[in-house]
């Protein structure tokens, strides 16, 4: 039996700040200067990010041992 797959989850912006650690407007330089998922529109006035797209941004900050990180994009 396969396990039933769970709904997309979207996050507010206080719950993204909190969940990866940086600030509001360091989210939004991410998103012009890395690759960082971009916001979605639910409505006219409201953006929320999908939780599966930051969980995988998440996953490829990180470097395993004894790798160079990656460098960051240049404006």
């Amino acid at each position: 039996m396969e396990p039933t797959p769970q709904p997309e989850r979207f996050l507010r912006i206080s719950e993204l700040t909190k969940q990866i650690g940086l600030c509001r407007s360091s989210v939004y330089n991410f998103i012009q200067t890395q690759d960082f998922p971009k916001p979605v529109k639910i409505g006219s006035r409201s953006s929320r990010w999908r939780a599966s797209e930051v969980d995988a941004w998440m996953d490829r900050q990180v470097t395993p041992k004894g790798k160079p990180a990656p460098q960051a994009k240049q404006r």
